[in-house]
């Protein structure tokens, strides 16, 4: 099978007989993409499908409130090296982030550090988070293979440039 046959496959398959989201007003493009995404990346690596639709899912997430979650932080802070009088950053992220978030029973741990590797890779302009949880996904048993099909899986929705930055991340932590 080609992959156009495979991406109009998938695509019936995943999202039934309802038109692409610019099938009416840009027909061309909708088809580069659906060959794109439901022709090639979707079928790169080993992830099963739960695992591209749950990656898909929140990287499409996280690009829509990029802007909003700028304006609510606006200033970015490494783990643990809060300045003085932004202590209070650090406190929130932990217990919100690693208390009320991390330590619901919903997802297994790979599966929400795999997640969470997604939506920060998407965001951008966030090396530093991208890398500790490369380093999270290594210490809960994901392999760097899973890592790179995660990655692929987010290409089509967070771009090239975004993509190829998490790359690097995960080539310096894991090697490579």
């Amino acid at each position: 099978m080609d992959r156009v046959q495979r991406s109009e496959e998938t695509y019936r398959k995943l999202c039934g007989d309802r038109p692409a989201p610019m099938a009416a007003t840009n027909p061309e493009m909708q088809d580069i993409l659906n060959r794109f995404i439901f022709g090639e990346v979707f079928y790169q690596g080993s992830l099963d499908e739960q695992h591209r639709e749950l990656i898909t899912i929140v990287v499409l997430a996280a690009s829509q409130c990029l802007p909003q979650l700028r304006s609510h932080v606006g200033v970015g802070l490494r783990v643990g090296l809060a300045p003085e009088g932004q202590e209070h950053i650090q406190d929130y992220l932990s217990a919100f982030c690693f208390g009320d978030i991390y330590t619901r029973g919903v997802l297994d741990l790979k599966t929400r550090e795999l997640l969470t590797l997604c939506i920060i890779s998407a965001l951008g302009g966030c090396e530093s988070q991208v890398k500790s949880h490369v380093q999270g996904n290594l210490s809960v048993g994901n392999s760097k293979q899973t890592l790179v099909d995660a990655m692929t899986q987010c290409l089509p929705y967070m771009g090239f440039p975004r993509t190829l930055n998490a790359l690097v991340c995960i080539n310096q932590v894991a090697g490579g």
